[in-house]
């Protein structure tokens, strides 16, 4: 699994997008930081990848057929029907390889007629076992509409789409993530140098989670480029998290009474 990071800011009046994932590859027999979980699906569009590699590169692969074929750009009122269709597709296909595997009939034979060919125990059970099949991979994708709007969407194991406002999380690691970019109070109005430390921060956070790698790759998207941030920016913001980051907090002794109904004890005095 992994941590990806989409986190929304401003670079002089210019909607940009930060794009944060660690490069951690794991297997059964060991990890390596090789690999690469940003894929650029179409211009200025770009998505982050966690799951299993090869259903994440099937599904990626829907989505630049769903660009390459588009007779028009999507706009902001189309954009969201837009990105489903990949979803969908993946879908439908999980859900025939299923059927032909088991069966060697289509999944619209089995529908149609596999009622009445096969035991109610066996077709009903494979309905249920198609219904929770999962993609095994999540997106979070990226890019621009009408040529300046930037847009961040998220996508489950379920294949359920999900606009989203600020910034986007995804991976195991997501939930340290994103509890890193809420207290920081991340907001699409901020520099892209605040954004860019906001998300390093939070990448660095989930690197708690084992299979969050320490290594981080970090693209800037705009609605015309994009850029990969160099190593040396990366050494600055390691710096900056050694400075702003989660401190030791030392010796701790609250002073006065701590446990609710006490009273503080009072000596009596002496009569006489």
């Amino acid at each position: 699994m992994t941590v990806c990071i989409a986190v929304r800011c401003q670079d002089k009046d210019v909607e940009k997008i930060v794009l944060c994932t660690d490069r951690k590859a794991s297997t059964a027999l060991g990890s390596a930081e090789t690999a690469f979980k940003q894929y650029d699906i179409s211009n200025g569009w770009w998505c982050l990848g966690s799951g299993d590699e090869p259903d994440i590169i099937a599904l990626v692969h829907l989505y630049r057929t769903q660009f390459r074929q588009a007779t028009t750009e999507p706009t902001r009122d189309t954009i969201f029907d837009f990105l489903k269709v990949p979803l969908r597709q993946r879908k439908a296909a999980l859900c025939e390889d299923y059927i032909q595997s088991r069966f060697a009939i289509s999944y619209d034979n089995f529908i149609k007629e596999g009622k009445g060919r096969f035991p109610p125990d066996q077709f009903y059970g494979t309905m249920q076992a198609i219904l929770e099949l999962e993609l095994k991979a999540s997106l979070v994708i990226a890019g621009y509409v009408e040529h300046k709007h930037a847009v961040v969407f998220t996508t489950d194991g379920y294949g359920m789409l999900r606009p989203t406002g600020d910034f986007a999380v995804g991976g195991e690691g997501g939930y340290i993530a994103q509890s890193s970019l809420l207290r920081r109070q991340c907001i699409k109005y901020q520099s892209l140098h605040e954004a860019l430390y906001l998300a390093y921060e939070a990448k660095t956070l989930a690197e708690s989670v084992g299979s969050v790698g320490s290594e981080t790759l970090i693209t800037v998207l705009g609605p015309k480029s994009w850029h990969v941030i160099n190593d040396s920016a990366i050494e600055q913001m390691a710096e900056m998290f050694t400075k702003y980051g989660p401190q030791p907090v030392g010796d701790v002794n609250l002073k006065g009474t701590i446990f609710l109904g006490d009273k503080p004890s009072r000596t009596k005095k002496k009569s006489g």
